[in-house]
């Protein structure tokens, strides 16, 4: 504790004095923020955003790597400008990357829900292929769980940059000899990158042939790990919300693992519930609810996090019609009262029209779904 209290004194000191940090006292301040779980002092993390944004001119490709990891670790909201001159610096040095850097930034880039510009995405995976044969398994986890998160698929227009992406796969994907050398958070990352890939790269024959090799070899053990890592508690929020569901008289089951893909679905409707609208009957496997607390989105923010992106996306592809509860909005409707909980529900299930006070289901419009 003693510690604690030393280190966060540091931190105070280091954000009165931002000012006359340069860009590498910058990096290493916020990487130390991040390795040391110091980040609760939001307004110190931003000052210090601040004096990166400041420096990142002179920033070299290990600080650029190093900071980008540093805020997606914390999962803290930045102002968007420093994001972007990140990015940028990130094109400018990419050539200077060396594997833990590109695998960092490939991470951050997808955990802070940065838009996957071409030229960054190009910059990166020519860089990551002229470095095969470097990467440890980790670093491997890292960068194909983050291509998953971002996508694998590409408009007509841009195909040359799929190609490129492509062969980024094949070079990665050589670098895994076997599931021994991943720890359980690195098979979790590969299966849901292979889950990317089988709703992505939709031909299974235009896959990489190391890809394919890895899929046949990892897959089944991956997923294994990925169940056992999964925890089937649901939250104080999720109960809450269940029950105001059942009062609205549907049917449902909670922590409903999906047999296509091993994610657990917070709340399944089930479709021959009396109650089901109409648009519903249209998504094969069913009606889905996920209520998503804090962790579920960067800090001060409303941005999902990497992870949640990733699992909303799958869950839409594997046909399920998908609502989602943020944190907020249900403490805004807890307001309200049981009553206004159930309206809120069912005006986010679209069985209510929007503003309407009566929980009184009336048919919504199909189109709507």
């Amino acid at each position: 504790e003693t510690d604690r209290h030393l280190l966060r004194a540091l931190r105070g000191q280091a954000a009165r004095k931002a000012s006359q940090l340069t860009a590498a006292d910058a990096a290493k301040t916020l990487w130390a923020l991040a390795k040391t779980e110091l980040d609760d002092d939001v307004g110190a993390v931003k000052v210090l955003c601040r004096r990166a944004m400041e420096e990142v001119g002179a920033m070299n490709a290990q600080e650029v790597a190093s900071t980008l990891w540093s805020l997606g670790a914390m999962g803290v909201d930045v102002e968007p400008s420093l994001l972007q001159a990140l990015v940028w610096r990130t094109v400018e040095v990419a050539d200077d990357l060396r594997p833990q850097g590109l695998a960092n930034t490939l991470w951050a880039v997808a955990t802070l829900g940065l838009e996957a510009d071409s030229r960054l995405v190009g910059a990166l995976s020519r860089r990551g292929i002229a470095l095969a044969g470097h990467f440890k398994p980790q670093e491997v986890a890292n960068s194909l769980w983050a291509l998953g998160v971002c996508g694998l698929s590409a408009p007509t227009h841009k195909l040359g940059l799929l190609a490129l992406r492509l062969e980024l796969l094949d070079v990665l994907c050589a670098q895994i000899r076997g599931a021994h050398v991943l720890d359980v958070e690195g098979c979790s990352q590969l299966h849901q990158f292979f889950l990317a890939c089988s709703m992505d790269i939709l031909e299974v024959d235009s896959w990489p042939p190391r890809l394919l090799r890895l899929n046949r070899t990892l897959a089944a053990h991956c997923r294994e790990r990925f169940e056992d890592n999964t925890v089937l508690h649901p939250s104080r929020l999720q109960k809450e919300v269940a029950h105001s569901l059942r009062g609205l008289g549907l049917h449902l089951r909670e922590e409903v693992v999906d047999a296509a893909s091993g994610y657990a679905i917070d709340i399944l409707i089930s479709q021959d519930t009396p109650r089901c609208p109409p648009y519903a009957a249209q998504a094969p496997a069913g009606w889905a609810v996920e209520v998503d607390g804090p962790s579920h989105f960067l800090r001060g923010s409303r941005t999902e996090r990497g992870g949640a992106r990733l699992k909303h996306r799958h869950l839409r592809q594997l046909g399920y019609c998908l609502v989602t509860v943020p944190y907020w909005e249900w403490h805004q409707a807890e307001t309200r009262g049981e009553e206004g909980k159930r309206a809120f529900l069912a005006q986010k299930l679209q069985l209510l029209p929007r503003n309407s006070g009566s929980v009184t289901l009336s048919r919504p419009d199909p189109d709507r779904a």
